[in-house]
């Protein structure tokens, strides 16, 4: 019978190392085999002591888990009954050593153990990469908040998650609160000026009137001194200076009351091209070089040619004054993308202005100049207001500045004029 069952109980044995096998014989009352049968086969043909209950498991017939002292030493058995028919003709067990049994136990709380201490290093990890990342990005928008608070125009940089959902909210009610600041700052400067204007149009009135005057002394006072007198000098300065305040009592008056406006249809090209015409580069700075860069697919624009033309002097003397000796001075044109406005920008590469200046532009009497009036760019300011355009200025002190003038195209203006040329051709 061993010769039978002992390659069974060694193949099971072998699989699962460390564990015992076995059939035990009620009617032979002795172990028949047990596996691994190159250790425990010395014990087959043994019965099992009296108090070994797999003599209650014959009995009873029921299965049974013993750990005790049996012959393999401390082990653990599970023995189950082998039943022919009604009666119980022996058990086969299966048993380990309770020590192998501890180790494995012991082997499993520490991979228990050393998941759970990696999977709470993880999660602190975890959560403290999360914690970081949140923190960082609260103090980013709290920077930001500052640096709002100091400039409105100031932005956020996007970030991802529902901060950046934050961020896009604070910049949103920033841009809000810019353009608020802008209107306001606008109307401020709108009712501003139009005291300013007032009180000025009034002054400039009764200045001229004695300043014609004096201009008109001063030329019969010339007629009658000799031709080497040398009093002639002083009379040729006050001329002159008559003259230069005369100018800018004009452009006073300009700003304070700017005429109506003759509105027609050109081409802003023709408008720049004409301008350049009346400024002589070579005489004023020769070493200025003037590069241009027209859009020739431009629409026709509805404004007055003149006071056009007196925007673009203003801002191209500007430029020339800026640039010490040498530069460049560079005019474009084109559209915006909707096709709304057209486009003149004047840039030079003259010594720029300060930024802290920037918002002083085009307030009258503002300049940077000994000799100037600070009314050019007031000027030029009102009359694009007059035609509801908007005036945009870059610059860098060292580098130069930029003018971008946007000038609004009126397509149904456009539209009724080529309609009228049509009615007038037929």
């Amino acid at each position: 019978m061993n010769e039978e069952l002992r390659e069974i109980t060694d193949y099971v044995a072998y699989s699962e190392p460390g564990i015992g096998v076995g059939y035990y014989s009620k009617e032979l009352d002795a172990i028949i085999t047990y596996g691994p049968s190159n250790e425990l086969g010395y014990y087959v043909g043994q019965p099992i002591s009296t108090t070994h209950q797999g003599r209650e498991v014959m009995r009873t017939g029921q299965a049974m888990v013993q750990t005790a002292f049996l012959v393999r030493g401390e082990i653990m058995n599970c023995m189950l009954p082998i039943q022919r028919g009604d009666e119980v003709i022996g058990y086969i067990w299966s048993n380990e050593l309770v020590e192998d049994i501890n180790n494995q136990i012991n082997r499993l709380e520490y991979r228990f153990r050393l998941t759970i201490f990696f999977g709470i290093l993880f999660s602190m990890v975890g959560a403290a990469l999360i914690i970081d990342s949140v923190l960082s990005k609260v103090n980013l928008i709290k920077r930001g908040l500052k640096e709002v608070q100091k400039d409105l125009d100031y932005r956020l940089k996007p970030i991802s998650g529902e901060m950046g959902e934050i961020v896009d909210a604070i910049n949103e009610m920033a841009a809000a609160l810019s353009q608020r600041k802008r209107l306001m700052e606008q109307m401020q400067r709108a009712d501003r000026l139009a005291a300013i204007g007032e009180v000025a149009a009034g002054i400039a009135h009764e200045i001229r009137n004695p300043l014609t005057a004096i201009k008109g002394f001063i030329q019969l006072f010339e007629e009658e001194l000799p031709e080497d007198d040398p009093k002639l000098v002083y009379t040729l300065i006050i001329n002159r200076e008559a003259d230069r305040m005369n100018k800018i009592i004009s452009e006073l008056l300009y700003y304070a009351r700017p005429s109506e406006p003759q509105q027609v249809l050109v081409n802003i090209n023709d408008v720049l091209e004409n301008t350049l015409f009346l400024v002589n580069f070579k005489t004023i700075k020769p070493k200025i070089k003037v590069t241009k860069n027209y859009n020739q697919s431009l629409p026709l624009i509805s404004v007055d040619e003149e006071q056009i033309k007196q925007v673009f002097l203003n801002l191209i003397i500007n430029s020339t004054q800026a640039i010490d000796t040498a530069g460049e001075i560079k005019i474009e044109t084109d559209i915006t993308a909707d096709e709304k406005y057209v486009v003149a920008v004047v840039s030079d590469t003259g010594k720029g202005i300060a930024q802290s200046n920037l918002k002083k532009l085009f307030d009258p009497f503002f300049t940077t100049r000994e000799k100037g009036t600070g009314l050019g760019l007031a000027v030029v300011h009102k009359i694009i207001e007059l035609y509801e355009g908007e005036i945009e200025v870059e610059s860098q002190v060292g580098q130069g500045t930029t003018f971008r003038l946007y000038l609004p195209v009126r397509r149904e203006v456009v539209q009724d004029a080529q309609q009228s040329e049509t009615d007038i051709g037929c």
